[in-house]
């Protein structure tokens, strides 16, 4: 089972990149995964897998959504600042429509496989 949910999350990683790379042409909506995970089968227990696997992958992204502004850094421990500072510049080549729309295909993912679940 292990090969075929890497196979699923193959296909999908590919996707989720040109969401990351070129949103213009590759929107959040640009691939429906309710009818994909219908035709190829998804069955519970591999929904669940696929869930684990994409459950996180917005954390960095809602944490960039939180940025603290520069009088609370100033507020900050020394520690505390320079991880929001070393977030912020790994992260200085996106925009918030960028991490709006990933957000939105990551949500997309899964909500198609809860509905596998259920």
């Amino acid at each position: 089972m292990n090969h075929r949910i890497y196979e699923i999350t193959d296909i999908i990683d590919n996707w989720l990149e040109n969401v990351r790379t070129n949103s213009n042409k590759y929107g959040p909506d640009s691939f429906d995964f309710k009818n994909y995970f219908a035709i190829i089968n998804v069955n519970k227990a591999e929904a669940k897998k696929i869930k684990d696997f994409y459950k996180n992958e917005t954390s960095d992204y809602d944490e960039l959504e939180r940025m603290p502004s520069a009088e609370e850094l100033d507020l900050m421990s020394e520690y505390d600042r320079d991880q929001w500072l070393q977030l912020k510049e790994a992260y200085s080549h996106i925009t918030l429509q960028d991490v709006k729309n990933y957000r939105s295909a990551v949500n997309n993912i899964l909500e198609a496989v809860d509905s596998v679940i259920q």
